[in-house]
């Protein structure tokens, strides 16, 4: 999310250059806030990092760590978001079967057991939980999309309470998603009843009601595609880390140790 196309002010574009032995790099248009002033945060192609006081000097390292961490989760967070970006993507064919199972509904409740109706309720009733988590979970990602683009001008400043206020966005985000996979494990077996039972009891002959169940039964073969159980507990054991401000600060410390590699200012 780093911008390609910004205005890079005159004095910090010949440092950027001088350090840059003829390779391409990244600019963070936004002045990221440091105790002792503002920086510039530059990222190489060769993945080396650099934070530039607004000056145009290149200040030690140890003075420009805290902006530079600062820099770099702030944008490991906007990479995030474009990934989950992705991920709601997946869902999006839930609307198809929500359209098929309107059209299904009157054409087999008549005519269902009541275990049947049953089950066709608890698919519909997924369903509809799956695109509301949906669209639930796309509201916030917008939201912290929205609250990371205005960063992406030179006349904005990033501060440790903005990267505060972008992991706040994640845990919802991570949420809905999570819940969208559960609600669809919950419901498989009335599914996976529901689909078996219209198999074996919709003929051929029934052209419009077999095509509608054939697009069905497409649908929920794929539902789940590639999920493994084992992942739900790893959500909620990543959830739990993450709440233990030791097992946090832990991870702080190796991501410091890698930024301290990466960093060419002078150490």
């Amino acid at each position: 999310m780093i911008s390609d196309e910004v205005k890079i002010p005159k004095g910090i574009f010949p440092v950027i250059l001088k350090h840059g032995e003829g390779e391409g790099f990244h600019f963070l248009p936004c002045r990221v806030k440091g105790e002792k002033g503002f920086y510039y945060y530059v990222h190489y192609a060769s993945n080396r990092m650099l934070m530039i006081r607004e000056d145009g000097t290149v200040p030690p390292y140890e003075e420009v760590k805290s902006p530079l961490c600062l820099a770099t989760f702030f944008l490991g967070h906007c990479q995030s978001l474009e990934e989950m970006r992705d991920l709601y993507a997946i869902y999006n064919p839930f609307f198809t079967v929500e359209k098929l199972l309107h059209k299904l509904d009157p054409l087999l409740r008549p005519v269902l057991a009541h275990d049947m109706r049953h089950a066709l309720d608890v698919f519909i009733e997924a369903v509809t939980s799956v695109l509301e988590y949906k669209r639930r979970g796309e509201e916030v990602l917008s939201q912290a999309e929205a609250y990371a683009k205005q960063f992406m001008n030179e006349e904005a400043v990033l501060t440790r309470r903005d990267f505060d206020e972008m992991e706040r966005f994640r845990k919802p985000i991570v949420y809905h998603l999570h819940q969208m996979d559960k609600v669809q494990v919950d419901s498989y077996q009335d599914r996976e009843k529901l689909v078996r039972y219209l198999g074996s009891s919709i003929s051929f002959y029934q052209i419009r009601l077999w095509w509608l169940y054939r697009r069905l039964k497409v649908y929920h073969d794929r539902m789940l595609e590639g999920y493994a159980p084992e992942e739900e507990e790893d959500v909620n054991e990543l959830e739990r880390k993450l709440a233990d401000a030791k097992w946090r600060t832990k991870v702080e410390e190796k991501d410091l140790e890698e930024i301290e590699k990466l960093a060419i200012n002078p150490k």
